[in-house]
């Protein structure tokens, strides 16, 4: 199914009568063309396709996992995925990957109490710990004689830049905050396990 077809055709209803498109309907609160002549919704870019059984059009998206290295990702640009929006893959500059901290332009993003919570009952005490010093600014592969590490490592991660990024209310919810945050608290057993700790 078209979505863009049918909502050109249906451009001009200003009713509150349902749209169809192709079998399915859309109510009068669901149609685009009913609402505010403020809001417009560029129908023109908008292409949903589904198979002809009604299944849902989310279930046939591409899933990026952000682990490949295609050259058509753009790296300046968020994509979304079925974890949310991923921040690009970042190439390491003089042995240091910095994650950015401020939300691409589109990226649903809100200040919630969880958030807050995240940063001040989380975040700051496990920044005070005394074993916390390793995790506290990005890893610097060259400065430390680890040419592998952004190999091993996909996307590193570092306390500072979680909480900048809570403070610039990057994440959504604090479940995307977590999910983003896990890679750090398993860096230290990956790198253990690939025998880059020398202490070990």
């Amino acid at each position: 199914m078209s979505l863009s077809a049918a909502s050109t055709s249906n451009a001009n209803n200003s009713s509150n009568e349902p749209v169809t498109t192709s079998g399915s309907t859309l109510g009068a609160s669901e149609n685009p063309s009913v609402s505010d002549e403020k809001a417009s919704v560029d129908t023109e870019n908008i292409q949903i396709e589904g198979s002809q059984n009604g299944e849902d059009a989310s279930s046939e998206q591409h899933v990026d996992d952000g682990d490949n290295d295609d050259s058509a990702t753009d790296v300046g640009t968020a994509v979304p995925s079925i974890n949310g929006w991923e921040s690009p893959r970042q190439e390491a500059i003089n042995g240091v990957v910095q994650p950015r901290v401020i939300p691409p332009p589109g990226k649903p993003t809100r200040h919630t109490n969880q958030l807050e919570f995240m940063l001040k009952e989380v975040l700051k005490p496990a920044m005070r710990h005394k074993h916390a010093w390793p995790f506290m600014k990005p890893v610097d592969a060259v400065r430390l004689g680890l040419p592998d590490y952004h190999k091993v490592i996909k996307r590193p991660m570092d306390m500072n830049t979680i909480e900048k990024r809570l403070r610039n209310c990057y994440y959504y919810s604090a479940k995307d905050c977590m999910q983003v945050s896990r890679p750090l608290f398993f860096e230290l057993e990956t790198v253990r396990t690939d025998a880059y700790c020398s202490v070990c």
